[in-house]
C-alpha cells in the first residue's frame, strides 16, 4: 500500500446509489486508495448494487464480508441488513443494533475507519435524509483524518450534509461533479498532522465490533440509563462525548 495510501469512508442514503457511481465512475483504477461505502437501504431486500457499479468504474467493486483484507483500487459495499467496519486492515460485519435507525449505519463504518486508519482516513458523506453520519465525521476528524461533504445546496437530499456542515468542521464542501478531482488532488497532498486516539473512542468502536463489551467498559463511557433497547431488551448507556 504505501506511505501515500488512504483510506475513504463513503456514506449516502436516499439518492446516494446515484451519487455514488457518478462520482466513482471518475476514479482510476490505479488509485492508491480503498473505498468502503455504506449505503441506506431495505433491511430485508438483497442488493445488486456492488454488481451494478462494478460495471460503471475502473476500481473492482466487491459486497463485503467478514475477514476481508483491505486493498488499493478496490470498493467494499456495505451488505444489507450489517454494519460495515474496518479493523486492522480487515473487514467485519455485524448484526448490531441499528444506529440512527439504520443498518448499515453510517456513523458506525465512520468510527471504525477513524480509528483504524487515523490520518490516512477521509470521510465522504453524500445525499440523504436525517442526521446518520455527522458524528462519524466528527470522530474522523478529532482522529487526524479529513472530513468531506456533498454541497447540501446540490445534493438531492439536503439533510445529512448540511447537519453535518453546521456541526464538524469540514475540510471540503464539493459539488458531486468536482468529487473526483478533489478525491485526487488528496491523494497528492501530504497527511495532516497524526493525532492521539482518544481512548473512549477506542473503546466505543470496540464494543460496536463485539471486539470488546461488558458492563466495566461501557460505564467508562457513560452512565446507564432507565430504557432498554428495542432490538435486544437489555440496557442501555447514555455516551458522553469523547
Amino acid at each position: 500500500m504505501g506511505i501515500t495510501f488512504r483510506l475513504f469512508a463513503v456514506g449516502a442514503s436516499s439518492g446516494g446509489r446515484t451519487a455514488i457511481t457518478k462520482f466513482l465512475s471518475e476514479i482510476p483504477g490505479t488509485i492508491n486508495a480503498a473505498f468502503v461505502v455504506a449505503v441506506h437501504g431495505a433491511f430485508d431486500t438483497p442488493s445488486f448494487f456492488a454488481g451494478v457499479l462494478g460495471q460503471k468504474t475502473e476500481l473492482g467493486v466487491v459486497e463485503a464480508s467478514q475477514g476481508l483484507s483491505i486493498e488499493p483500487g478496490m470498493v467494499y459495499i456495505a451488505k444489507p441488513n450489517h454494519h460495515l467496519f474496518v479493523h486492522e486492515g480487515k473487514i467485519l460485519l455485524s448484526k448490531g443494533p441499528r444506529e440512527n435507525l439504520f443498518r448499515p449505519s453510517i456513523d458506525v463504518l465512520f468510527r471504525s475507519a477513524a480509528v483504524a486508519y487515523g490520518n490516512r482516513c477521509v470521510g465522504i458523506l453524500l445525499t440523504g435524509r436525517l442526521n446518520d453520519g455527522t458524528t462519524g465525521l466528527e470522530a474522523i476528524k478529532k482522529c487526524g483524518g479529513r472530513a468531506i461533504v456533498q454541497n447540501p445546496k446540490t445534493a438531492e437530499y439536503s439533510d445529512m450534509p448540511g447537519f453535518a456542515r453546521e456541526t464538524v468542521d469540514i475540510d471540503y464542501v464539493v459539488d458531486l461533479e468536482d468529487l473526483a478531482e478533489v478525491i485526487q488532488n488528496i491523494m497528492h497532498e501530504d497527511l495532516p498532522l497524526a493525532k492521539e486516539i482518544s481512548s473512549k473512542l477506542i473503546k466505543e468502536n470496540c464494543i460496536a465490533t463485539k471486539i470488546e463489551s461488558q458492563i466495566a467498559t461501557e460505564e467508562i463511557l457513560g452512565h446507564q440509563v432507565p430504557i432498554s433497547c428495542s432490538t435486544c431488551g437489555g440496557p442501555l448507556w447514555k455516551m458522553e462525548d469523547s
